[in-house]
């Protein structure tokens, strides 16, 4: 989940990490514009649980491997790339806690900051989406092509994934993307290639 030490600690299959409750907490607040909301990579339900219990509804949930009590529940086992618009008609915005990008040595071929990257271009065109990620996501060059589409983020700080009351390495935040809407100013520059420039008050004197 780490990569302040890479290699010390090997990620868990499927990347599977379940969400304490403080870090959903945190987005209550950004949620009290909806009423119902997908879960597409469910895990053993932790954000599935949380938010019904405090009165949202989950018309929609699923995951490759549904866990626990989240297995009779879900509406369909498959990839996150599976589910459609379709699918979420009765939801309002989709919130989940999605695998974190691969570290280089694990990329075995692929894009850098996959699979994230992927899941995010699939999830913002089918609703606005709420994703836990860590804070330095936004700190890479394939965030770039993402920033018009992030349109907030609600910072969570450090999280004891393990449950064990530990925080973990990573600061992490909550980003929300939307395709259907293009922010026209984005409010964050990306980690872009460096371009040397001049204040136009010397521009004369080059």
């Amino acid at each position: 989940m780490t990569k302040r030490e890479a290699g010390k600690f090997e990620r868990k299959e499927r990347d599977f990490y379940a969400t304490p409750e403080e870090p959903i907490f945190k987005l209550l607040p950004e949620l009290l514009a909806y009423s119902t909301f997908a879960e597409p990579m469910c895990g053993d339900g932790a954000i599935v649980k949380t938010l019904e219990s405090r009165g949202w509804l989950c018309p929609w949930i699923s995951d490759i491997e549904p866990l626990d009590d989240m297995l009779p529940r879900a509406n369909m086992t498959c990839e996150v790339d599976m589910v459609t618009g379709t699918d979420l008609l009765d939801c309002d915005v989709i919130v989940s806690n999605p695998p974190w990008p691969l570290p280089p040595n694990k990329l075995e071929g692929a894009e850098r900051g996959s699979p994230t990257v992927q899941i995010i271009r699939h999830l913002m065109a089918l609703k606005p989406t709420w994703l836990l990620l860590p804070s330095d996501f936004m700190h890479n060059r394939y965030f770039e092509d993402l920033v018009p589409y992030c349109h907030k983020t609600v910072s969570v700080g450090r999280v004891s994934w393990q449950g064990n009351g530990k925080k973990g390495y990573d600061n992490a935040v909550w980003y929300l993307f939307e395709s259907s809407r293009v922010n026209p100013n984005p409010w964050f520059r990306p980690n872009a290639e460096p371009t040397d420039i001049y204040h136009p008050s010397i521009e004369d004197l080059l």
